[in-house]
């Protein structure tokens, strides 16, 4: 059963107030994005709130033309018909019908996903109950809500906006500068759990054959990430830029969109990659693929052992030793080469790059110009 769509045409035009719970992390907002995107397209003059996790506040200030106000979950007071709609664009929790947040907001209407009920109006709020699908990606996944509420969406394609910001941070990096000179690619060997990380040795084998095709390797990640990209570094033969935890979330995205390529353990950068359009290769080790796998598998290649995406594997593949069995550096590899090797994608990687040198050049032209200056201006004084 649909949303009653007099319900959405009878909103007021201008103050209408609407509520999108989506309590995840920074990455993991970006799959809700399509969603956002269409019911910014349904209701234009609405004022949309966001409610999510702290660590999502930054990246959602990038999407002003869809979100108007970013509210810290942690931080949320009790609402008493504070809003028209609440959408919760989240997984449901498995012996309630609405999360606990979702809950305290009062909204008049409700659409939300749960798990064993059939479609259709909700006995326990005044809304609609949408049972989650438990097959395709999240972005498709969240998108059947959406379509229920009776709403058009307007593709599944991701979204990352830069800032001006972004850029002149990244030139602020002279590691990060110094990869714009010719093809690099970014390899990111970390994650947050260390069961599910690739081996280093494997990461340092596949980096140091990139490299021997010529391109550039940039190790990248966060702050958390610096003794796993070290130990990358130490078993390579070449010598890579070690970027990890040199770059905001921004400046690392304008990185990643000059790169040729990124290989990655199953992280929330495989997201940002889709989002930017950059091809990536991504090792999964214990995760839920069909969930956060992109749809688009041709540009995104996606590594894993049948039966590793379950839970109980994780401990069986985080004892394999690196000469066993599993996801082999030539897998990892030969992925990599079809990527390289197709003609779109090297046409994008050729323009990247070109663009890449472009700015490298003018960054260095401004340097010498600055350094010029500066010489002139000391010969004046001196001769003074």
């Amino acid at each position: 059963m649909p949303f009653e769509r007099p319900f959405f045409a009878n909103l007021p035009q201008t103050n209408a107030r609407i509520a999108v719970v989506r309590l995840c992390d920074a990455t993991s907002l970006l799959c809700a994005i399509p969603s956002l995107r269409a019911l910014r397209a349904a209701a234009p003059n609405a004022h949309v709130t966001l409610i999510g996790l702290p660590s999502a506040a930054e990246l959602a200030q990038r999407f002003r033309s869809y979100i108007d106000e970013f509210v810290d979950s942690t931080r949320l007071d009790r609402a008493t018909d504070a809003f028209d709609i609440a959408l919760e664009l989240q997984a449901p929790l498995s012996n309630q019908e609405l999360h606990p947040v979702t809950a305290r907001l009062a909204a008049r209407w409700v659409a939300y996903f749960c798990v064993g009920a059939p479609n259709g109006t909700s006995k326990a709020t005044a809304g609609l109950r949408v049972e989650w699908p438990d097959q395709g990606p999240e972005v498709l996944r969240l998108l059947t809500l959406v379509r229920a509420a009776g709403l058009r969406d307007r593709g599944d394609t991701l979204e990352f906006p830069f800032q001006p910001s972004d850029r002149a941070e990244l030139e602020s990096c002279n590691d990060a500068m110094a990869l714009l000179g010719g093809p690099f690619v970014c390899i990111q060997p970390g994650g947050r759990s260390p069961e599910r990380r690739w081996q280093a040795a494997r990461f340092a084998r596949v980096a140091d054959t990139l490299a021997g095709h010529g391109l550039r390797v940039a190790l990248t990640g966060t702050d958390a990430d610096r003794q796993v990209t070290a130990a990358v570094a130490a078993r390579m033969r070449s010598h890579p830029i070690d970027l990890a935890g040199s770059l905001t979330n921004g400046a690392f995205a304008v990185l990643l969109d000059y790169a040729y390529l990124l290989v990655s353990n199953d992280t929330g950068v495989t997201r940002l990659a889709e989002a930017i359009g950059t091809p990536s290769v991504t090792i999964a080790t214990g995760s839920d693929v069909p969930l956060w796998r992109p749809s688009d598998r041709g540009r995104y290649r996606v590594l894993w052992l049948p039966g590793s995406e379950r839970p109980s594997a994780e401990r069986q593949y985080s004892s394999w030793p690196d000469n066993a069995s599993g996801i082999s550096v030539e897998s990892v590899l030969d992925a990599c080469d079809v990527l390289l090797a197709e003609p779109a994608l090297k046409q994008r990687a050729a323009v990247r790059a070109h663009l890449a040198r472009l700015r490298h050049e003018a960054r260095l032209t401004r340097g010498a110009t600055a350094l010029s200056h500066a010489t002139d201006e000391r010969k004046v004084r001196r001769a003074s």
